[in-house]
């Protein structure tokens, strides 16, 4: 793993044209959060399995289909999922608070839905619900923690922990675990 330092340090050196990774003792093949790292970083991977030797380059995906995305932490998780549909679909550019460890469980203070959806620019809203809102849960935790969109014919689109991102009908256990209904600003 590079540090961030450590990555700002070779940048001043002149343009960063790729990544090389090392997967000791391992194939060349590509794991889900180094495909997503690569997307991140917009740069070829060049990942080398030692002491193997063999090599195996893979370039960044471009932004991803919302349906049938893999679940990784900090990458491709339920806030990912939200904001490259409101980018997609609406050409809006969310504030990213993604973060690559479990911020609902106890031990960490952080609590972003609860605390950031309306600094990220939602709204509480009169009338029903309607396609494009976002849907706040509350998912085996004790904080709000997950969120999806809803979309035409009451299917929730969301990305579940350790699943696909899917679409799937919004009652019953999704709507027993909804703590807010917010839409977007510039939709009311």
């Amino acid at each position: 793993m590079l540090a961030p330092e450590d990555y700002a340090e070779v940048e001043e050196w002149g343009t960063i044209t790729g990544i090389v990774h090392s997967h000791p003792d391992a194939t060349t093949q590509p794991s889900e959060l180094d495909k997503a790292q690569c997307d991140a970083t917009l740069l070829p991977w060049h990942i080398i399995s030692w002491p193997e030797g063999d090599l195996r380059t893979i370039h960044p995906r471009g932004e991803l289909p919302l349906l049938e995305r893999p679940f990784v932490l900090g990458h491709y998780d339920c806030w990912g999922l939200v904001m490259s549909y409101f980018r997609q679909t609406h050409g809006i550019e969310l504030h990213d608070y993604r973060v690559d460890y479990p911020w609902w469980e106890k031990e960490y203070p952080d609590n972003f839905y609860q605390d950031c959806w309306y600094e990220c620019g939602f709204r509480e809203f009169d009338g029903p619900p309607q396609p494009g809102d976002m849907v706040i849960m509350q998912v085996q935790a004790d904080k709000w923690n997950h969120a999806g969109i809803l979309l035409k014919g009451n299917l929730l689109l969301h990305h579940l922990y350790g699943h696909l991102s899917k679409r799937v009908p919004y009652g019953g256990y999704w709507m027993e675990r909804t703590m807010k209904i917010v839409r977007y600003k510039t939709l009311i």
